[in-house]
């Protein structure tokens, strides 16, 4: 398996962290292991702990990066999940053009849906998360017709239905469309 600092992806987002939005190294830890043990973390579900040891960190030192790493990448995600200036304003030509959506679908901004994301709960509130798929988080996730996200909340514990999800975000959240 190729270490996550080698990969094409891993290059990219740590660039675009870096030059974008204020991801820095420090005189001890250079930007490729602070986003490698990121990943790591989010995708291995590994502890600070077994990161410390295989980085050689202080457990300090990897809370402090993995938290640079998250505000970076924060700072991205409201960059990127967001819609484009006047895309709702306008109907999409993949509606327009096609006549088996038009004029049934001229509203639509895209597709939604729910999926469940493997978690591991707060302790005091651990049954909530317990569904039908395990241990895990739904997140609510909007894209548009050119397949790039446009919105996304996660916070629902698994237990919740996706219609249950939607219509939290219909009458909870400021920024729901």
């Amino acid at each position: 398996m190729t270490p996550y600092r080698e990969t094409a992806c891993a290059l990219w987002l740590e660039r675009q962290l870096t030059e974008q939005y204020g991801l820095k190294e420090s005189h001890n830890v250079y930007l490729e292991e602070s986003v490698a043990m990121f990943l790591e973390v989010v995708d291995q579900d590994k502890t600070k702990r077994v990161i410390a040891s295989k980085y050689q960190r202080s457990l300090d030192t990897v809370q402090r990066k993995l938290d640079d790493v998250l505000s970076a990448l924060l700072k991205f995600a409201a960059d990127t999940l967001r819609p484009q200036e006047g895309e709702f304003e306008r109907v999409n030509p993949v509606v327009r053009n096609d006549r088996q959506y038009w004029p049934h679908f001229k509203d639509c901004v895209g597709a939604l849906d729910g999926t469940h994301v493997p978690v591991c709960p707060p302790s005091q509130n651990a049954e909530a998360y317990n569904g039908r798929k395990g241990v895990t988080m739904n997140v609510l996730a909007i894209c548009n017709f050119d397949m790039k996200f446009i919105y996304a909340y996660v916070g629902v514990p698994g237990r919740a239905h996706d219609s249950k999800v939607l219509t939290h975000c219909a009458k909870n959240v400021a920024n729901f469309f």
